[in-house]
């Protein structure tokens, strides 16, 4: 299992990286596609640009589970990845992302560390 130190993660397998101050790109962990097994679909059902803390905003259908998709905070969407390639959610998941959102003011603490992320996925 890959998990780069670079990124944080959040406890509902979805990878984060930073952009400047405020801003993060959002994408599904190693761990999760293992699980979830072949991607045959991955949809976002945003209904507005506002996420809400540990609302589903999206879904990921594979030929294992199926995973929701959502953050522990309440964010803006700045933007969606038009270009996704669901066949390398497999391959490159952390290549792929989802959404870019804003989030003023999210201390580091709010999320795992690659270290952390390890630990909760061998626990689970």
């Amino acid at each position: 299992m890959f998990i780069p130190k670079s990124l944080h993660y959040t406890k509902n397998h979805l990878w984060l990286m930073r952009i400047g101050a405020d801003h993060f790109f959002v994408g599904i962990t190693d761990f999760a596609q293992k699980q979830i097994g072949t991607v045959h679909r991955a949809h976002l059902k945003l209904e507005s640009q506002t996420i809400k803390k540990d609302t589903a905003w999206g879904k990921i259908n594979g030929t294992e589970q199926s995973l929701d998709l959502v953050l522990p905070f309440d964010c803006e969407v700045i933007n969606t990845n038009t270009n996704l390639d669901h066949s390398s959610l497999n391959t490159k998941p952390y290549e792929q992302w989802f959404l870019r959102v804003s989030k003023p003011n999210i201390p580091d603490y709010m999320f795992l560390t690659n270290h952390d992320y390890k630990e909760f996925c061998m626990d689970s």
